[in-house]
């Protein structure tokens, strides 16, 4: 199942897992899924220390209005904040920073 098709979850939490590295824990900066677009009932979401790489995909926070909680600590993004954060009315925590 694609972590996308779960539309009903509120709360995501991959935190610490390595996501981002190979199986020698290796920097491989796996992009975050453009899928994860599709969880529009989100409220909270922890992506910290997986050490994903590229940019946010562009829509990523387009439908999720709810979403009030937003960690991506220790990643290796690149490019510009989608400006789609901007209209989070309900967010109350964002971490960007490396």
């Amino acid at each position: 199942t694609d972590i996308g098709e779960m539309t009903s979850i509120e709360i995501l939490n991959l935190g610490s897992n390595n996501l981002g590295t190979d199986e020698n824990l290796v920097p491989v900066a796996g992009a975050i899924p453009d899928s994860l677009a599709n969880l529009v009932n989100l409220r909270s979401i922890d992506l910290s220390l997986n050490f994903f790489g590229g940019a946010l995909p562009f829509g990523l926070f387009v439908q999720m209005p709810r979403l009030s909680f937003i960690n991506f600590l220790f990643n290796e993004f690149t490019g510009s904040i989608p400006a789609s954060i901007g209209q989070l009315t309900a967010l109350a925590y964002l971490d960007l920073s490396q």
